[in-house]
């Protein structure tokens, strides 16, 4: 029996682990990776990084502030960019309050 136990309990910790982020996401937009900017910030955030990771911004306005911390794992370059090479554009706006917030990124 106890044998079983540690079977359970070891698929019970796997089923939780999260793999860390590698390779181009995608931001916005249909069937998209993550729906939001926030969402795509604190999956970073929260899993970390495996070598490079591209955030491909889908064309649309996003409202908000994001920081990211020391990312997790052994990241590389992490590069958010538009995702369109025409003139759709990505417009991040946020509406400062004053000297202290007045950053959309950080």
């Amino acid at each position: 029996m106890k044998h079983l136990y540690t079977i359970v309990l070891g698929c019970a910790i796997s089923a939780n682990a999260t793999a860390q982020l590698s390779g181009t996401k995608t931001i916005g937009g249909s069937n998209p990776d993550y729906p939001t900017i926030t969402a795509a910030v604190n999956a970073l955030n929260a899993q970390g990084a495996a070598g490079n990771v591209i955030f491909d911004i889908r064309p649309g306005t996003y409202t908000g502030q994001y920081s990211l911390g020391t990312v997790p794992g052994t990241p590389g370059t992490i590069t958010f960019r538009n995702s369109s090479s025409g003139a759709q554009l990505v417009n991040l706006e946020y509406d400062a309050s004053g000297s202290s917030d007045n950053y959309i990124f950080r």
